[in-house]
């Protein structure tokens, strides 16, 4: 869990942007520490822990890329990256969010406004902070499934059944049921969904889905996983017991 201090971390060689940015954090109770965008000590200070990143996103935007492609590459799971610009146009703001950015706001800012995108930034990062530290995941690595026990299994002499809720996976027909009503699931959808079963109530990161589900170690594919999520919800949207929540800014659990 994070400690009640704040800490932000400021990239950026904008002397307004600093001042403006000081003054935010004063106001928030929090340490500030400032890089400059061409600095070597960016990857440095990446690697430290911080609540909120705070990058500004000038005429390079790929630079601006660049950091937060690299942010969560460190897998900074509870950092909440927001940038600031005073460039408006849709492809550096949808650059940003694509390429790991949680939030985008123009400079120069409403003060207020700032504030609140701020203080709900370090919200989040307290939620999913508080999430990897509870006691279903200590101890626990990415790698290593929760043991199908916790999910319940029933065997024959041919099938094993993994249930959870009234949703039932025969791993060796690859068929789901709900209510003796067999889905239809492309193999990806399949194993995305036995891949969530399997770590029942556990959240499962973006990233963590990406590597060992989906087979991609990049990033920009979280639109392709946001995608088959979307279609398993529309799928088990029948079952009376079992969901896919969303864990913001994190990944997603099956709850029962």
């Amino acid at each position: 869990m994070i400690s009640n201090a704040k800490n932000i971390l400021l990239i950026s060689g904008n002397s307004q942007v600093k001042s403006s940015v000081s003054e935010m954090a004063a106001l928030l109770n929090a340490e500030l520490d400032t890089r400059e965008h061409s600095s070597n000590s960016v990857i440095y200070a990446i690697e430290n822990s911080w609540n909120l990143i705070i990058i500004h996103g000038d005429s390079q935007s790929f630079r601006t890329f660049e950091i937060c492609r690299q942010i969560k590459k460190e897998k900074k799971t509870f950092c909440q990256i927001l940038v600031v610009s005073e460039f408006t146009n849709p492809e550096l703001l949808a650059g940003c969010l694509n390429n790991g950015a949680d939030d985008f706001i123009v400079y120069p800012w409403n003060t207020v406004e700032c504030f609140a995108r701020a203080t709900a930034a370090f919200k989040r990062a307290e939620k999913v902070a508080q999430l990897l530290a509870s006691p279903d995941r200590l101890n626990q690595q990415p790698e290593t499934p929760a043991p199908l026990s916790q999910v319940g299994t029933s065997k024959n002499e041919l099938t094993e059944y993994i249930f959870a809720g009234d949703v039932r996976l025969c791993p060796f027909k690859r068929e789901i049921t709900i209510s003796e009503n067999v889905l239809q699931f492309t193999r990806t959808e399949y194993s995305l969904f036995f891949y969530l079963v399997e770590n029942i109530n556990r959240p499962c990161s973006s990233t963590e889905l990406l590597r060992n589900v989906l087979g991609y170690d990049d990033d920009n594919y979280l639109p392709s996983l946001h995608s088959h999520v979307s279609r398993l919800r529309r799928k088990i949207k029948f079952s009376r017991t079992t969901t896919i929540e969303t864990i913001w800014c994190y990944g997603y659990r099956i709850l029962t």
